[in-house]
């Protein structure tokens, strides 16, 4: 079986809602949420929460995640990028464990709702395909209907005047992440890298997703996840 590993990144210093990751989401804690459906797959075999915060680490260790090792302080800060502390991780467990994962599963907390089966899905599509990477998006707007406000305070069309009107089903569908997941090779970790020649989307609708970032967004979620449970009775 192959080694598929699903990394946890959880920061300690967010601003715009400050202990979101511990925050109580219908009843379990934010990070719990992510934890119970790297638990639930049947294709991860390890779950690894990196983080430079002691209360989130006990939290992660009481729903079942390992924490071999703190993040340095150094790569969790505002203007650190999320990409150095997967490094940090990948290579921390070649070094200290000679362990190589086959696929990396890049798991938010902040985006608590997820489908295991796409889960599944996902990396089964990695795996077949030996992929580079493997993103999680959804349709979204095109760029030729967003607009721009000026410098001088006037609209236009994002790329100018001359912009082309277009009927809705003339334009080419673009996507967009929507954070469910994200899975990697440790070879596009190391070169810092989200697309090689060999990346494939895994599409999904996004009407019930959300992403945690301000006290509204968990107002969202937890209408979300409600919705969810109602219909599961």
């Amino acid at each position: 079986m192959a080694n598929v590993l699903a990394l946890i990144p959880a920061r300690g210093g967010s601003k715009g809602l400050p202990g979101k990751n511990t925050k109580d989401l219908c009843g379990k804690p934010l990070i719990a949420h992510s934890i119970d459906t790297a638990k639930a797959s049947t294709q991860i075999n390890r779950i690894i929460v990196t983080t430079d915060d002691q209360k989130i680490a006990d939290v992660a260790k009481q729903y079942g995640a390992e924490l071999p090792f703190m993040r340095p302080a150094e790569l969790a800060t505002d203007k650190s990028l999320a990409l150095d502390a997967f490094v940090h991780a990948i290579n921390w467990l070649k070094d200290n464990e000679g362990y190589e994962a086959d696929c990396v599963v890049i798991l938010y907390p902040t985006c608590p709702i997820r489908n295991v089966e796409d889960i599944d899905n996902g990396v089964k599509l990695f795996l077949e395909k030996n992929a580079d990477s493997v993103m999680c998006v959804s349709e979204t707007l095109p760029a030729s209907v967003l607009k721009v406000i000026t410098d001088k305070g006037t609209l236009e069309p994002m790329h100018g005047l001359d912009t082309k009107i277009q009927n809705r089903q003339d334009f080419q569908k673009v996507y967009v992440h929507n954070g469910v997941f994200f899975m990697f090779s440790p070879k596009m970790i190391r070169e810092r890298k989200y697309y090689g020649t060999n990346t494939w989307p895994y599409v999904i609708d996004n009407a019930l997703t959300a992403d945690i970032d301000f006290p509204q967004d968990f107002v969202k979620a937890e209408l979300i996840l409600k919705h969810l449970n109602n219909k599961s009775q």
